[in-house]
């Protein structure tokens, strides 16, 4: 069984991160396709 750090669900959250936004969670909610990578990444 493998536990992924970040689970492969639909995400819709279009917006940039604001300043005070956890990393992780941002990273965890967001759709943009340039963060997509980021979570493949850390799932490995």
């Amino acid at each position: 069984m493998v536990n992924w750090i970040f689970d492969d669900k639909i995400r819709t959250d279009m917006s940039f991160a604001q300043h005070l936004d956890d990393t992780y969670d941002f990273y965890d909610r967001t759709a943009l396709p340039e963060f997509a990578s980021i979570r493949e990444t850390i799932n490995l």
